[in-house]
């Protein structure tokens, strides 16, 4: 049988994430920090740490374009890099990796809202750029985690850190609501960051602070009529 170093595809410089049992993981950062590659591969990780377990993973964004575009895309490449089995269900949008279920889903309408309550014996979700949701419907994806057989479920969020304005902040980090562990990364702790990209993002702070400080330092910004949505893709 081939064998494979997973370890190798992985961020070291992320173990806090992966080692997080915590119901509720909130990981904010700058752009290119590779924290949406990380928490997918938390996610395919957990039908290899548990192969007999059923478990299922639904993964959120706001409208479905969006989500195809990037955690979806993202999934179904790190699964590809693992060597693990992924085939998606354009229909339904779910795939089946080992035992593991993995559901996508947007949360814009009724319909999205209906098969979300629906949902049941969910181990984890992933909320992908939680600031484009609303308070409630985070509400509604915190409940939804139960009934699951992980040995840990977990409610995991990220974003980048726009403005102090925002539910996010004053729910996470200004009230502390459900006490979650909170991760902050930025490029500097993604190693397959070329050096030209570093240099190219912290010179942004040479013409526009609130960008530099929000996308280079991971640190709260603040709202200015734009909202940047700069997804960067990673090389491993």
């Amino acid at each position: 049988m081939e064998t494979f170093n997973l370890n190798q595809h992985l961020n070291p410089n992320h173990a806090e994430l992966f080692g997080s049992t915590d119901f509720e993981l909130v990981v904010r950062g700058g752009a290119n920090a590779g924290k949406t590659y990380s928490i997918a591969d938390k996610l395919l990780m957990q039908p290899i740490l548990q192969p007999n377990v059923p478990l299922k993973a639904v993964i959120v964004r706001k409208t479905l374009p969006r989500l195809r575009s990037s955690t979806l895309e993202i999934i179904e490449k790190r699964a590809k890099l693992f060597k693990l089995p992924f085939d998606l269900n354009q229909n339904y949008m779910f795939a089946n990796v080992g035992k593991m279920k993995f559901v996508f889903t947007s949360l814009n309408n009724k319909d999205d809202y209906e098969k979300i309550r629906s949902m049941t014996d969910v181990d984890f979700i992933w909320c992908n750029e939680v600031p484009e949701l609303n308070e409630d419907d985070y509400e509604l994806l915190r409940t939804r985690i139960r009934g699951g057989k992980s040995s840990f479920a977990q409610l995991i969020t990220d974003f980048n850190p726009i403005g102090k304005t925002t539910w996010v902040f004053k729910r996470f980090f200004q009230e502390n609501v459900g006490n979650p562990r909170k991760l902050k990364y930025t490029i500097l702790d993604n190693p397959w960051a070329s050096k030209l990209e570093i240099e190219r993002l912290k010179a942004t702070g040479r013409h526009n602070q609130n960008f530099y400080k929000i996308y280079f330092e991971g640190e709260w910004g603040e709202l200015e009529g734009v909202i940047f949505d700069w997804d960067i893709v990673i090389k491993t």
